[in-house]
């Protein structure tokens, strides 16, 4: 298990395993995406076990569980414990190891969020609040909340919503939307642009240009979007064949 752990890069660290972190740890198996879990109950390391998936068995507000776990190079920290003060330590300690991981907590007490974005964490989550939330657009909008399940769970269509960032070797980069063929190519919907200061564009008109940094929300089949990607990915390819 070590041995597994210690190749992981550019991965994802889940703390906490319980309903929360074993749904996010089953979700990303699905999606192919490298990440381990650091836990300390034994009826959940059973678990990890049982799944497969990699752990790091420990308290994960130790900053040696951290380190075996390889935050130090990876891409996302997840803080999924059931604790506010547990997961307030470990995005301090997570930040104070590395500068530019992205932080993803959760939070369950009123006042945590604010404590937590203090604490260095990129983005909070209240899944009580955001069950709550739920509950009321299923009621009030319930047509909507169905055709997001759809194209968020995955499950039952070819439609989905993907993110794809904008790299400084994109063949799209410095082209408005019309000119880039992304709906003509690959007959994907363009729905949103977040540009790299963080301004959030939907509904982008045709003429909008794509910059360098922005992250590009597209809505399509899942074939195309991975056309897509892979026409992004061959170009970093490229790029990090030609620096070396």
């Amino acid at each position: 298990m070590e041995k597994r752990v210690k190749r992981l890069k550019n991965h994802y660290v889940l703390c906490g395993y319980g309903r929360i972190g074993s749904f996010i740890a089953r979700e990303f198996d699905v999606e192919n995406i490298p990440f381990v879990v650091i836990e300390k109950e034994p009826e959940r390391i059973k678990l990890l076990e049982e799944d497969g998936f990699p752990y790091v068995e420990g308290d994960a507000t130790d900053d040696e569980n951290l380190i075996s776990a390889g935050v130090e190079r990876a891409r996302c920290l997840v803080a999924a414990t059931g604790s506010d003060a547990d997961n307030l330590y470990i995005t301090l300690s997570t930040r104070s190891l590395n500068p530019t991981i992205y932080i993803l907590s959760r939070a369950g007490e009123e006042g945590a969020e604010k404590k937590l974005l203090s604490a260095g964490a990129n983005r909070v989550v209240s899944p009580y609040l955001m069950g709550a939330a739920r509950m009321l657009n299923a009621v009030l909008r319930p047509n909507i909340v169905e055709f997001v399940d759809l194209v968020v769970e995955r499950k039952h269509l070819e439609l989905q919503l993907e993110e794809i960032t904008v790299e400084d070797d994109a063949r799209f980069k410095g082209k408005s939307l019309r000119e880039s063929g992304i709906r003509r190519e690959f007959g994907l919907i363009v729905v949103a642009i977040k540009k790299g200061s963080g301004t959030m564009i939907f509904n982008p008109s045709s003429e909008t240009l794509i910059e360098k940094g922005d992250v590009l929300i597209v809505l399509g089949e899942k074939k195309h979007l991975g056309m897509l990607e892979q026409l992004v990915q061959s170009a970093e390819m490229l790029r990090k064949r030609r620096s070396r």
